[in-house]
């Protein structure tokens, strides 16, 4: 490679990594990752209305059972707790309230699995304890039949 073309490639790379570090895209990564957490909330929120009306038809030993469901999976979550965040191939260390964003959205979304478990085995003919299906709505997106 003549060493003018690895003058141009090296100036070229240089200030590729200097917009990278410019505080102007960092303030601009930022309103990225606080608009995705944005998302992920309320699609949690959804998802948890979806979960809360499945436990309005069922009794207390359900309750107890996706209890049971969510600390299994919270315990086979490689976070063990800590308020990390992964967003285009970058983590975050999350503090304040943004770690307990982040820790509620973990919690609905594993009642979620928990829920869509129970669904999937009543789907099957599995009846898990005293687990009923809804009678007036789906029971897969939760929709008013």
């Amino acid at each position: 490679m003549p060493p003018v073309a690895k003058a141009k490639k090296k100036a070229k790379r240089t200030a590729e990594i200097a917009e990278l570090m410019s505080p102007r895209s960092a303030k601009k990564q930022e309103r990225k990752l606080k608009n995705f957490l944005m998302e992920l909330d309320e699609r949690s929120e959804e998802r948890e209305e979806y979960t809360q009306s499945i436990l309005a038809v069922n009794d207390n030993s359900i309750l107890k059972a996706v209890g049971l469901i969510v600390e299994s999976l919270q315990r086979m979550s490689p976070t063990n707790g800590q308020p990390d965040f992964t967003f285009e191939g970058k983590t975050y260390h999350l503090v304040g309230g943004e770690a307990e964003l982040v820790e509620n959205i973990r919690n609905r979304n594993y009642r979620y699995i928990a829920i869509r478990l129970l669904v999937a085995c009543a789907e099957w003919g599995i009846r898990p304890g005293n687990f009923n299906l809804p009678q007036d709505s789906c029971c897969r997106c939760g929709k008013e039949v």
